[in-house]
């Protein structure tokens, strides 16, 4: 069965599969390419699929999604303004940056990656604002 995520305080939405699996609606097409493949002289011990790399990987996968859901948590919280109650927003980005690389080693940048996302997303808020009331 597939259970809710909670990751960093947040309910991730359960894609209703598990990594690798493969999806009952691409059962047709996969066996039309199987097909298209069957005549191919490739030594498949060098191919490596997509599907096989996250059975492999699949945990190193989850825990960089795990990662990416705390970094921005975090960075939400740095970014709020400081109303008493959140002492993450009186760091500044660069610490906060140096907080998450120390705790989650190469993950620093991601924070500043989700500041300028955060900041397109509210200028072409209010561009599209500015169009409506136009």
């Amino acid at each position: 069965g597939h259970l809710p995520r909670m990751i960093a305080g947040e309910h991730v939405e359960d894609p209703g599969f598990e990594l690798g699996e493969d999806a009952p609606r691409n059962r047709d097409a996969r066996l039309a390419q199987e097909a298209r493949w069957a005549s191919t002289n490739i030594d498949a011990r060098h191919h490596f699929s997509v599907r096989e790399a996250t059975q492999v990987y699949r945990p190193a996968i989850l825990d960089a999604l795990d990662d990416f859901y705390v970094v921005r948590m975090l960075t939400r919280g740095q970014q709020q303004a400081w109303d008493g109650t959140c002492v993450l927003s009186l760091l500044s980005a660069d610490l906060m940056a140096c907080v998450v690389d120390m705790a989650m080693p190469g993950q620093g940048p991601l924070v500043a990656t989700f500041i300028t996302r955060e900041h397109q997303r509210a200028r072409v808020a209010r561009a599209q604002g500015k169009l409506a009331s136009a």
